[in-house]
């Protein structure tokens, strides 16, 4: 199968504009010196052994999530974690099931390999909850894989336990992985729920430092599964990109394990959202124009257009009227919505709601009621 790039990525990483008032970043934006992070110059290596990932972070991240170091695959960024998953469990002609909405790559690379892909859909009258009976109705024995987010990318809903748990049992009655990309689900911060790879056999989970952390410039990612995927995973991996980094490897176990710079870090950025997400919400209950359903946390909602305009539309108008910058949302398959991220300054983001509400404003009017489903 000829591979026909993914849309989203390819416009996200070539955009021929640096945006004044950035709303469409999933990441905070906070600077991050070596100083703060606690990195010296004795912790620059360049060569040295990490074929398999650096066994000290392979450990951390073991201690970390309760496993053995033998469950954790370490990768160039959880994209490429999700990628090395889907290489090692898709077979052409399998059946593999992908929520709906989703970001692009989840279902995009499953379409790479052959796949079938079959959507679960996550409905916005619903709050972005799934449909148990419809993954029991459309789930066959020629499924492979279930793929998930959570939180869900780009609501920032959360999958409850009991939901992923029926997700795990309908897998393992046909004899398929569930795979759930984390990567936003430790912006809960102190009340982050246990990863789904606890929840049983059929579950891979994976995650990175890029978007709780803010750190995408290191792309250092991972993912959880038995010892025998990660070895199968390892195995494509050497022939794609042989392994890591291995500074990138080193600088993030650095980081991870020493506290003090780590626990700097954290605390910056939940004093950022604890800044920015009530703006947003004050913002998004003063429009009768938009709904939306409130994330479990992190740092993006997903709200819906109610006038007879596109999301397209406008993120187009907000570049060129205002130098404005949102995700539209044809880029997770429904245009009747955008992406709105808070990681921002927040400076930034206060002008950059008004310029919003300027632009909605100017598209189909405005109005006072609140719009949470």
């Amino acid at each position: 199968m000829r591979f026909r790039g993914i849309d989203y990525l390819e416009w996200i990483i070539g955009l021929d504009w640096e945006p004044q008032y950035d709303l469409g970043c999933s990441e905070p934006q906070l600077e991050a010196s070596a100083q703060e992070m606690g990195l010296t110059s004795e912790d620059i290596i360049i060569n040295g052994h990490n074929a398999f990932g650096y066994d000290e972070l392979r450990e951390y991240l073991a201690r970390r999530y309760q496993v053995s170091p033998d469950n954790v695959l370490c990768s160039l960024g959880a994209s490429m974690a999700n990628f090395l998953i889907c290489g090692i469990l898709i077979e052409s002609g399998d059946e593999v099931i992908v929520e709906r909405p989703a970001y692009e790559p989840l279902r995009k690379v499953p379409q790479l390999l052959g796949a079938k892909v079959r959507r679960l859909e996550r409905r916005f009258e619903e709050k972005y909850n799934l449909d148990l009976e419809e993954l029991k109705r459309i789930v066959t024995r020629e499924t492979s894989l279930i793929v998930l987010s959570n939180l869900h990318n780009p609501s920032g809903v959360l999958l409850p336990e009991e939901s992923l748990r029926e997700v795990g049992e309908v897998a393992a009655s046909v004899g398929a992985h569930v795979l759930v990309d984390e990567i936003y689900l430790e912006f809960l911060f102190d009340e982050t729920p246990p990863s789904a790879f606890h929840l049983g056999e059929p579950f891979i989970v994976t995650n990175s430092l890029t978007k709780v952390y803010g750190l995408g410039g290191l792309r250092l990612g991972w993912a959880l599964c038995s010892p025998s995927l990660v070895k199968q995973a390892q195995r494509l991996y050497i022939s794609l990109g042989v392994h890591n980094p291995i500074c990138a490897e080193v600088f993030g176990h650095r980081i991870l394990s020493r506290s003090l710079g780590w626990e700097r870090r954290v605390d910056g950025i939940q004093r950022r959202l604890a800044e920015t997400t009530p703006m947003v919400e004050d913002f998004l209950q003063g429009r009768d124009d938009l709904a939306w359903v409130e994330p479990a946390g992190g740092v993006m909602v997903f709200p819906r257009i109610k006038g007879n305009f596109s999301g397209r539309r406008l993120a187009e108008f907000l570049r060129e009227r205002y130098d404005t910058f949102v995700i539209p949302g044809h880029y997770f398959e429904d245009d009747r919505h955008f992406r709105l991220a808070y990681g921002a300054p927040p400076e930034v983001l206060r002008q950059g709601l008004k310029n919003l509400g300027c632009a909605l404003d100017e598209l189909a009017g405005s109005g006072a009621s609140q719009g949470r489903v």
